[in-house]
């Protein structure tokens, strides 16, 4: 674990207000004004060692129920390459989407044109999910079309600039053999304050499968760390939420060789966000071959250890 806590922002006070709480007089803010630029604290928290060790391990079960979820990452076992045309799906080594699992040697087609894709079922099979129109959406569009066929759901994905199909299987072994996830002890002082920096830019990443995408950066995030001055990139979340994908000192050590993510809340007004690195997870690419996981730039390379957050042995 650290022996140095990271450097909040230089600009923020170390004074937190609640509501009902008096203001400072001029002469406080005074004197506020003339102390060192940078305190090396974590993160403020109210919550006593036990508590937060309990909060840490009730995120890690949600995390482990969402893993092994029947469509969780465990569950991926597929990832095929579509071609423009005819495109068959089923069990059939012939089949240009194969998956052992499926329950007929051609169990449907695919018909591409360009970004427009159907899907006409076999006789006799109903496929839960299809359209009537039989078009299928692609996650570029939004929420993709998934298709379920008992155990099985496969949906277009699009990555590299290319449509594949992503299978997912319920009975998968990763799933049905999986038996958990090595971590850190919770450590509150790997519970980070840091500065946010909106930033509105673009940036192109490598992706474990050989492919680029290009991914929105929301803003940085800035901290020092035993003389290491850190400014990561965050990618684009969900609406209150942003990304940070690293990698450190431990990976392909103790932690996954790509790198691990995080998942951050975007920042509130003060300007500041709170890095747990108690939350650091490895990506799905850690359980699956099939997934499209990418890899950190090099600005979210740091060369010092983050001993928090999940671990990796290589025989998940």
């Amino acid at each position: 674990m650290p022996s140095v806590p990271l450097t909040a922002c230089p600009w923020q006070p170390a004074v937190r207000y609640t509501q009902g709480m008096p203001r400072p007089t001029l002469t406080i803010l005074l004197l506020l004004a003339v102390l060192p630029a940078c305190s090396a604290v974590p993160a403020e928290s109210t919550t006593k060692p036990d508590q937060f060790t309990a909060a840490t391990d009730a995120w890690h079960a949600e995390r482990i129920d969402k893993l092994t979820a029947p469509d969780g990452w465990l569950s991926l076992v597929g990832l095929l390459w579509l071609e423009e045309g005819t495109n068959t799906v089923g069990r059939s080594r012939d089949a240009q989407i194969h998956y052992a699992g499926f329950p007929r040697d051609i169990v449907g087609t695919m018909q591409v044109r360009g970004r427009v894709v159907t899907f006409e079922p076999a006789a006799g099979l109903t496929f839960e999910g299809l359209p009537v129109d039989r078009r299928l959406r692609i996650d570029a569009e939004g929420s993709p079309t998934i298709l379920m066929l008992g155990d099985i759901r496969f949906y277009v994905i699009v990555r590299g600039g290319r449509l594949a199909v992503r299978i997912k299987d319920a009975a998968a072994q990763t799933r049905t053999t999986f038996t958990g996830i090595d971590r850190y002890p919770a450590d509150p002082a790997w519970r980070i304050t840091a500065r946010f920096v909106p930033e509105t830019s673009t940036t192109t990443v490598d992706t474990v499968i050989n492919t680029q995408e290009t991914t929105t950066i929301v803003g940085r995030a800035q901290f020092e760390y035993a003389s290491h001055q850190v400014n990561a990139a965050l990618y684009q979340g969900g609406t209150n939420t942003c990304y940070l994908r690293f990698a450190d000192a431990t990976s392909g050590d103790t932690t996954y060789p790509v790198g691990r993510y995080l998942l951050i809340d975007l920042p509130p007004q003060d300007g500041t966000i709170t890095l747990d690195f108690n939350r650091a997870y490895s990506p799905p690419c850690a359980f699956t071959p099939f997934a499209t996981c990418d890899i950190p730039i090099a600005s979210n390379r740091f060369s010092f250890p983050v001993t928090a957050g999940e671990q990796w042995q290589g025989d998940h």
